[in-house]
């Protein structure tokens, strides 16, 4: 894939944006709609950004530190508001790492590194055997909860690559903002799959008669 090699950052307070994931946002404050102004101005293809997990303490300062490893995405959608506001639709491709350069913008700007995922020799069969359980608890919830499950059931059917499978399920299943971070910074996908099944474990655990 060839990557961007900077890219605007929208960072929001305990947030994680995985890959293979596309996610809504309302866009607000007056420097994130100059972003996407910015962006409406580039060809399709090249509307490229990053939302970066920004500490939840950090608020709303901009000074503040962002996570460096985060994914790089595209705006596939913008409806402009009658106030101003944007609400669009982000698509996460893929893992990178972010290193922040200097802005001549109101908002921030950082490079791009791609950041693959690293296997070895076990990683193959770990994987297997980790997504076969992975399926088995899915189809214990669908048994459990029916409908709300549905949509997870036709993950399976239809997304034949692993390693958006593995990242969707993830954020089904994955909540709180320093576990989807470390998910995503996981770069062994056998443990990121295992990260999978324990948070599937928990949910089967809450619902048992």
């Amino acid at each position: 894939m060839l990557f961007p090699s900077q890219v605007p950052l929208f960072p929001l307070p305990d947030h994680v944006l995985l890959p293979g994931v596309t996610t809504p946002y309302r866009v607000f404050e007056p420097r994130y709609r100059a972003l996407v102004q910015d962006l409406l101005a580039r060809p399709e293809e090249e509307r490229w950004l990053s939302v970066p997990r920004l500490d939840e303490r950090a608020q709303s300062d901009v000074s503040e530190a962002f996570a460096t490893v985060a994914t790089v995405a595209r705006m596939t959608h913008c409806s402009p508001q009658d106030d101003g506001e944007f609400h669009i639709l982000v698509e996460a491709i893929a893992r990178c790492r972010l290193n922040e350069c200097p802005s001549e913008h109101d908002y921030r700007l950082a490079g791009v590194e791609p950041l693959p995922d690293v296997e070895d020799p076990t990683t193959e069969a770990r994987l297997s055997r980790a997504l076969e359980t992975i399926a088995h608890g899915v189809f214990s919830l669908a048994t459990r909860v029916g409908d709300p499950i549905e949509d997870l059931l036709k993950v399976f059917a239809r997304e034949p690559r692993r390693e958006y499978l593995l990242y969707r399920l993830g954020a089904a299943f994955v909540h709180d903002g320093e576990d989807r971070q470390r998910f995503l910074e996981t770069r062994c996908p056998a443990s990121r799959a295992d990260l999978v099944i324990a948070a599937i474990a928990d949910v089967l655990a809450m619902t048992q008669d």
